[in-house]
């Protein structure tokens, strides 16, 4: 019986079973925000951060954008809250943050900073996620979802 070149097997299905490639952080990023565009009372957006050469007036300059530590994607909810008897109940946004890993990566100290600077002012903090169900748990968890 001849044997079978490499790609032959492949497309029978006799090769080695090859693991799919992990997922891109920008993919699980672009996963959350379809997600949280579903969410009422969310409104949630990408904050990049970083640097880059741009030529202005003829000469090339450095351009940064973003604070460093800033969450992959920030926004705010809008959360119910009783008030004066007049008023009834109104919303009020609160802010929150997504830091988005894929599995196994590790918050840097920047990022850390800026999620306990908006734990401490009254925001939500989502730290290291990899799906939108890290999300969705973690909000829930917080009793933020209405």
């Amino acid at each position: 019986m001849p044997s079978l070149t490499r790609a032959e097997a492949d497309a029978l299905g006799k090769g080695r079973r090859r693991r799919p490639p992990p997922r891109r952080e920008q993919e699980i990023v672009r996963e959350i925000l379809r997600y949280l565009a579903t969410v009422p009372g969310v409104t949630a957006w990408r904050m990049n951060t970083g640097a880059m050469r741009a030529a202005h007036k003829g000469k090339m300059r450095l351009v940064r954008f973003g604070r460093p530590g800033t969450s992959d994607i920030i926004g705010w909810i809008e959360t119910a809250v009783a008030s004066d008897v007049s008023i009834g109940t109104r919303n009020i946004p609160r802010w929150f943050a997504v830091e988005v890993k894929r599995p196994g990566q590790k918050l840097t100290a920047a990022q850390t900073a800026f999620l306990d600077a908006l734990e401490a002012a009254g925001g939500v903090a989502i730290r290291g996620a990899t799906c939108v169900e890290d999300v969705w748990r973690q909000f829930a968890a917080r009793s933020v979802m209405r």
